[in-house]
């Protein structure tokens, strides 16, 4: 009994911890100018967001010294002549593996590999790495930027392209398109499936037979074909685990006799 409450956590874990940690690493943490101002710098350049702003997009490295440079370059110049025309949104891409996807996908955008930081979007130009040469492009940008009544957003960009794939994989099949090799292969699945069940019971026991059961009808409820696998995955990962279990008792068992 207690064999298999501990089989029905670790099946609940395996199955529903990986969709947690992908819901918490789906949020993109950003950084704002207003975090690499000192209250009195604050105070003195009066600096505020406001929704007419254009977005310097800056995807950075946590120690990268060019990184600092152009941030350095924000705070004491750019901030100066044209705080009232741009906000910022600064990525640290080396230690969030998200941030790094989206500075990946900014780049596909421009047709672009981003091999190093910083990563500067501003509308629809893009710069890799920073020198002093860039600044005046960097203003100009913002100038040409901020005048436009429809601001060119890459974020609003790439979303575009998440929600227009989302839906291509939600876009219902034709069943006409399955061909009979299709069909054949997932009686194939299936039959596997019904395979592993009896082996189980008479290996383990029906009580365990039970749970793997429960999963099977999960599988039958599931269409998809991956979630199929995925499913038929796991009752081999928990196979291991009962056979692991299995051993144990044995081990136990001739430790018992001996003494």
């Amino acid at each position: 009994m207690k064999k298999s409450k501990i089989l029905i956590i670790l099946l609940a874990l395996v199955l529903f911890l990986p969709s947690m940690v992908n819901a918490l690493s789906v949020e993109r943490v950003f950084t704002t100018l207003s975090d690499y101002l000192t209250p009195l710098e604050k105070e003195e350049l009066n600096y505020t967001e406001t929704s007419d702003q254009v977005i310097i997009y800056l995807f950075r490295g946590e120690g990268c010294s060019h990184c600092e440079e152009f941030l350095e370059y924000l705070t004491t110049e750019l901030v100066k002549t044209h705080g009232k025309k741009f906000k910022l949104r600064a990525y640290e891409v080396w230690y969030n593996t998200d941030n790094k996807d989206l500075m990946n996908n900014a780049a596909s955008l421009f047709e672009e590999k981003p091999d190093g930081v910083p990563y500067i979007v501003i509308g629809d130009k893009s710069w890799m790495g920073f020198t002093d040469f860039y600044k005046e492009e960097i203003a100009k940008a913002i100038d040409e930027e901020y005048v436009k009544d429809k601001k060119y957003d890459i974020l609003d960009e790439i979303k575009k392209l998440e929600t227009k794939k989302e839906k291509e994989k939600n876009k219902p099949t034709d069943n006409k398109k399955y061909n009979k090799c299709d069909c054949e292969t997932a009686k194939s699945e299936d039959a596997k499936v019904a395979l592993m069940i009896l082996l189980i019971g008479v290996t383990v026991g029906f009580g365990f037979l039970l749970l793997v059961l429960v999963i099977i009808l999960i599988c039958v409820a599931v269409s998809n074909s991956k979630k199929k696998k995925e499913i038929v995955r796991l009752n081999t990962q928990m196979m291991s685990l009962q056979d692991e279990l299995i051993e144990l008792n044995k081990t136990k068992e001739k430790k018992n006799e001996k003494k």
